[in-house]
């Protein structure tokens, strides 16, 4: 394990996936904590704006470009690159972005190239817990996650891989794209009640990319995630519950665009793990801050309701 960093000032760090729910949360913190941070989001303003906000540097590569993303990252002058790309469409909850096995596969090889080109000194990917498992109906998923995973470790510089759970946030779209939609007095499907997922609220998904980020361990894979693992339906249930909404619909549904299309949507929260969920807290001296789903959403809610407040 590498020397613990003390002056986060001197470093650059350069932020994939920088505006979803986990992207947002850790360009606050590592922003809060001193470190100067370039956040790589889509070719829009909405994007920029959105780094801006964060207290974060916006820049522009395509994710499966590596030459692309060599030149952001040596215009940033980036020290470490963390990869959060991956984390786009992570979430066990109906709405946001479809699984995208491209971006795992040949994202995370085109940065591991970029990053050992530009002489990255460190870099953290982030992958999921469903990584570890088995399932036929994910198969392909799953293997598409490996492959980010060993590109990442097999780069050619010091790397760790995060594994999250599925997370969520106030600043998830989908949790609040529910919450829209329920409100009118429809109800979402929310997947098979007897798959059950770990979660992992965005600000403690924040805090692990901080310690990984501070500590720097090499070679190793650790499971980020509460202890209390839970169907998507349970989650969206205590959701919509503690808000007076309507419930949530058993069946097929973690996706929304995937049901809007037509299309069958891959259920991650069913593949079977197994995850030691008490090597993180050995290698990074991390845990989490919400340590179940339920305390997470009253935090989300509460962030809410703060902000409509402000707004009055």
């Amino acid at each position: 394990m590498a020397n613990e960093i003390t002056q986060a000032g001197a470093l650059n760090i350069f932020v994939t996936g920088a505006a979803s729910a986990a992207g947002r949360a850790a360009v606050r913190l590592l922003s809060a904590r001193g470190y100067r941070v370039f956040g790589a989001t889509s070719h829009n303003m909405d994007g920029a704006k959105t780094v801006r906000a964060d207290g974060g540097i916006p820049v522009y590569a395509d994710i499966l470009r590596a030459g692309e993303l060599r030149s952001a990252i040596l215009s940033a002058e980036a020290d470490l690159v963390v990869n959060l790309a991956p984390q786009s469409a992570n979430h066990a909850v109906p709405g946001g972005d479809p699984w995208d096995s491209r971006l795992l596969i040949e994202g995370a090889a085109a940065l591991a190239e970029a990053a050992a080109a530009a002489g990255v000194k460190y870099l953290v990917h982030t992958s999921y817990i469903f990584a570890g498992g088995e399932d036929e109906a994910a198969a392909s998923l799953i293997e598409a996650a490996q492959a980010g995973e060993r590109s990442a470790l097999g780069g050619g510089i010091p790397a760790c891989v995060l594994r999250f759970g599925f997370v969520y946030g106030g600043d998830s779209p989908e949790l609040s794209e529910a919450r829209r939609v329920m409100a009118k007095g429809r109800s979402v499907a929310a997947g098979d009640p007897q798959a059950r997922g770990y979660w992992l609220h965005a600000a403690d998904a924040a805090g692990a990319v901080l310690a990984a980020v501070q500590q720097q361990p090499v070679g190793v894979t650790l499971t980020i995630a509460d202890s209390h693992p839970a169907s998507a339906l349970e989650f969206m249930n205590y959701f919509a519950e503690v808000q007076g909404l309507t419930r949530p619909s058993k069946g097929s549904g973690m996706n929304l665009r995937a049901l809007l299309s037509g299309e069958t949507a891959v259920d991650p929260s069913r593949v079977h793990v197994h995850p030691d969920l008490t090597e993180a807290k050995t290698v990074l001296g991390w845990s989490p801050r919400f340590v179940d789903f339920r305390r997470g959403i009253d935090d989300v809610l509460l962030s809410w309701r703060a902000i409509e407040g402000a707004a009055r």
